[in-house]
């Protein structure tokens, strides 16, 4: 099993690169403090990937059974996904939150929401609806709801209600959308275009005493945004940069990143992803910029999966 898992993360870095749907980017509201975003179309078009959907839509399941009668599949019609979400820590209710899934793709509509609206299953559990001109579909469960809305045949938003309805005020004007946040806009153009996979994120002012309290980490207390890129050429590039406060003391800031990386190296470890990733490790500060880049082969990523293939690991 954990073979399994681990072969469809690394998986998700092997795709080849193309640029995101920026957008997507239109739908987010201004008050977003993560973003993450994928090519869902390449994931599915990787060989290992595509054989085990392959050999899932060969059998009759419950899966096939509902994409031959909604004439959809998620698998094959989605082509980008953009996910945001709030980093509040002290968020408790989970279905108030402002959280959306947004999808790119092809979608028959009233097909889609037909079939929803005839299974059994969802009697009294499923409210078909037109809000503002847009195909809404709400789902029920007790005081929980969930939505998923369409605001055209290539842009669906599935989330919590407080998540779709920012969405589509974005759309429509109503609302701000993330754009208008310069800082965060400013963090998202640092973003690589040609990615696998982007995170974009404001870090919450209540983490950032956890990492005063630490000594080994006092000094990256002033991060402001965090941004991951991971890129899938012929090796795996990792790129993780973050753009600290006025005044932060950058040499602070270089010697920390360099002391954990000087460390990883020196660890000697029995993985080959591990080593490459020290080895490969490099510091870069400019203004109030700080980024790591480093890059692990493919070869040592496919020794470690090998290295998992075994009784005790699967």
């Amino acid at each position: 099993m954990f073979k399994k898992i681990l072969l469809v993360f690394l998986s998700v870095l092997f795709i080849v690169p193309q640029c995101f749907a920026a957008d997507l980017l239109d739908f987010v509201p201004n008050n977003a403090n993560l973003i993450l975003r994928s090519n869902i179309k390449q994931l599915v078009s990787i060989p290992e990937i595509k054989t085990q959907i392959d050999n899932l839509m060969s059998q009759e399941n419950e899966y096939t059974s509902q994409v031959k009668t909604m004439g959809f599949d998620p698998l094959k019609d989605v082509d980008n996904l953009l996910f945001f979400i709030p980093l509040d820590l002290e968020q408790k209710n989970v279905a108030g939150a402002n959280v959306a899934l947004i999808f790119e793709g092809k979608f028959d509509i009233e097909k889609i929401v037909e079939t929803i609206n005839k299974d059994a299953n969802n009697q009294d559990k499923v409210t078909i609806s037109a809000e503002d001109g847009y195909r809404t579909v709400t789902f029920i469960n007790g005081e929980n709801r969930a939505k998923m809305m369409f605001f055209d045949n290539t842009i669906a938003v599935i989330g919590t209600e407080k998540g779709v309805e920012s969405a589509k005020l974005v759309k429509l004007g109503k609302q701000a959308g993330i754009k208008t946040n310069k800082d965060f806009s400013t963090s998202l153009a640092k973003s690589n275009q040609n990615a696998t996979l982007a995170v974009v994120a404001a870090i919450p002012n209540d983490a950032k005493p956890h990492l005063a309290a630490n000594e080994s980490t006092k000094s990256l207390s002033t991060i402001q945004y965090l941004n991951l890129d991971l890129t899938y050429n012929t090796n795996l590039n990792i790129n993780l940069s973050g753009d600290f406060a006025a005044a932060t003391d950058m040499k602070a800031v270089e010697k920390t990143l360099t002391s954990f990386g000087e460390t990883v190296k020196g660890s000697k470890s029995p993985y080959d992803v591990i080593n490459d990733f020290g080895n490969n490790y490099r510091v870069t500060v400019e203004g109030l910029n700080a980024k790591v880049s480093s890059l692990i082969t493919k070869s040592s990523i496919d020794k470690y999966i090998q290295s998992q293939d075994t009784p005790q690991n699967k």
